[in-house]
């Protein structure tokens, strides 16, 4: 039969650590407004990568590759398979990753959090009255790297996520709970989950 192309490239720890190296926030004020938007492009460059390579795995066999005619019926469900795989991998990848954006209004002492994703478009609103406490929350990468994300405690004890990212920019996470601490005026805090977060 003939010669199968290389498959294309999988989410490993390596390209999932590319994805979170840079300023993991991007913070504008205008007036009595603060915006907040995590740096999703990163993440969903990657995964919309690894879906490009699954959906051409599986179209090889079926007349994209210059060999198509020659391959073997395994090889056809081989490539197919693998194809199928990537896909799937970089679509959890993106379903996992969606984009926040977080509006802080201290005119009306409120915060708008906006959720954009495979699954849709949230919006929820949170007083700053409701809000007991800003927290840095912490967990581990696949290659035990350290990794953090922002997170608001209501009074109720409901942990809120400002972003779904983990980032391994510390200093980022940092400025934004920072800047959401302040505005609310409730202290800010460090929480270090029980298990560690593979991601």
């Amino acid at each position: 039969g003939g010669a199968l192309v290389a498959p294309p490239t999988r989410l490993t720890p390596t390209t999932r650590r590319a994805a979170t190296t840079e300023r993991s926030v991007r913070i504008r004020r205008n007036g009595g407004d603060i915006s907040i938007r995590d740096r999703v492009a990163p993440f969903w460059a990657l995964g919309l990568f690894l879906l490009a390579g699954g959906v051409v795995a599986v179209a090889m066999p079926f007349g994209l590759a210059t060999n198509a005619e020659s391959l073997e019926p395994w090889e056809r469900l081989a490539s197919v398979g693998l194809g199928l795989g990537v896909s799937a991998g970089a679509l959890w990848w993106l379903w996992r990753n969606p984009a926040t954006h977080v509006q802080l209004d201290l005119t009306r002492r409120r915060l708008r959090l906006v959720r954009s994703g495979l699954s849709g478009r949230q919006v929820r609103w949170l007083s700053f009255d409701d809000l007991q406490s800003v927290e840095v929350e912490q967990g581990t990468d696949s290659e035990g790297g350290a990794v953090w994300r922002p997170a608001v405690r209501l009074r109720g004890g409901q942990l809120v996520l400002l972003s779904e990212l983990w980032s391994h920019d510390q200093a980022g996470v940092e400025e934004g709970v920072s800047v959401v601490s302040t505005a609310a005026g409730c202290p800010r805090s460090h929480r270090v989950p029980s298990k560690a977060t593979r991601k």
